[in-house]
């Protein structure tokens, strides 16, 4: 019951952070069960578990930083979709 006490004394900021990144692994979860069924509804589930995780986590952000540059040309769809646009 020790990490009930240390979730109490939390500050709300880490507390939601930890929210948002179990409901994007949650959602990635998810999205790789419904990648055996023949709609696109997997990966649209696995990119918004992506894009929550990669708001919300530093390691998670690292990672997929040295995947894109390791493997530029399979995450260059990514990182368009990842560009603000230009008003």
């Amino acid at each position: 019951m020790d990490w009930l006490s240390n979730l109490f004394r939390m500050s709300p900021a880490r507390t939601w952070q930890l929210v948002f990144i179990s409901i994007g692994c949650a959602l990635m979860i998810y999205g790789l069960w419904y990648m055996l069924l023949p709609l696109l509804f997997g990966t649209l589930l696995n990119l918004v578990g992506l894009y929550i995780l990669l708001r919300t986590s530093s390691i998670a952000r690292r990672l997929f930083v040295r995947l894109m540059r390791r493997h530029p040309a399979v995450f260059a769809p990514l990182r368009r979709l990842r560009r603000r646009r230009r008003k």
